[in-house]
């Protein structure tokens, strides 16, 4: 009875990991051969077409491909050996769900650890990683003379363009992480040279670069003088305090899906451990 109780939530768990990691792994080499497709499946979405031709979202699925196909993938791999596993009451298959299953524990229990013993430590890394990420920032958004934007293509760019933008931040460290940076932007048709991105300068008010793709000079404090490098006019807040500010902000939420995901791990890796046991003794 308890067996077959067990195998019965096992099977059901993870025929929905294997078909949602089916379906992303499907979604991202689909995206990558051919996003044309991709496009007008989401052309069929209601509202999609309020996205402003600034906010380029064939790139973003492009750039998100890679990402859907590892993480399909993976979560198809552990779908499959615990649905097969648990159908088949296959021993060696069961083991290697279990195992899999303690190692992402093990791992997300470890850099809950690290966060609280170290965070001094893990905000050091983060922010390595970040400035490593933002070290590859080559494009900015460019303004038109009929007072429309257009934001970057490549998705590096991107991410931090609308960070910057939406948190009104800058930089990693600050500002002057910008160094290595092209210094180069487009402004109502000619090129300037810049100490920092457009989306680093002081705004008057908030833009939402998804659903729209106006400015006027009142948008910035002083766009002149932000491009020239007067920390005045210049996002005060580097974006790893805006993150971090953001997660504080929700973090009972953050917290509670954490403890939500785990719990289901445990769960998992407890029934699958009394189906061996119990095949064992068979």
């Amino acid at each position: 009875m308890c067996q077959g109780i067990a195998k019965c939530i096992l099977v059901l768990f993870n025929l929905i990991f294997l078909l949602a990691g089916g379906l992303m792994l499907a979604f991202g080499i689909v995206a990558k051969v051919k996003q044309e497709l991709i496009l007008t499946i989401l052309s069929k979405i209601p509202g999609i077409s309020k996205v402003p031709d600034a906010f380029d979202l064939g790139g973003i699925i492009q750039a998100g491909a890679i990402f859907m196909i590892i993480l399909g993938g993976v979560v198809a791999v552990v779908g499959f050996f615990g649905c097969c596993g648990a159908c088949c009451e296959s021993k060696g298959l069961l083991i290697a769900y279990i195992v899999i299953l303690v190692f992402v524990l093990c791992a997300e229990v470890a850099l809950i650890i690290f966060a609280a013993v170290a965070p001094d430590t893990l905000k050091e890394n983060i922010q390595k990683g970040m400035q490593k990420s933002m070290d590859k920032f080559r494009e900015d958004i460019t303004l038109f003379d009929n007072d429309t934007l257009k934001v970057p293509n490549d998705a590096v760019s991107l991410g931090w363009t609308f960070l910057q933008f939406g948190a009104n931040c800058c930089g990693t460290y600050n500002y002057t992480d910008y160094r290595s940076w092209p210094h180069n932007v487009t402004y109502k048709g000619e090129t300037r040279s810049a100490v920092v991105p457009i989306s680093c300068c002081a705004k008057t008010r908030d833009i939402n670069l998804e659903t729209s793709n106006s400015f006027d000079d009142r948008t910035f404090s002083n766009l002149t003088e932000c491009l020239k490098g007067n920390y005045a006019y210049i996002n005060e807040k580097n974006c790893y305090d805006s993150i971090f500010d953001i997660i504080r902000q929700s973090l009972t939420i953050a917290i509670g899906i954490a403890a939500g995901i785990i719990g289901v791990e445990v769960f998992l890796i407890i029934l699958a451990a009394v189906m061996c046991c119990q095949n064992s003794k068979e």
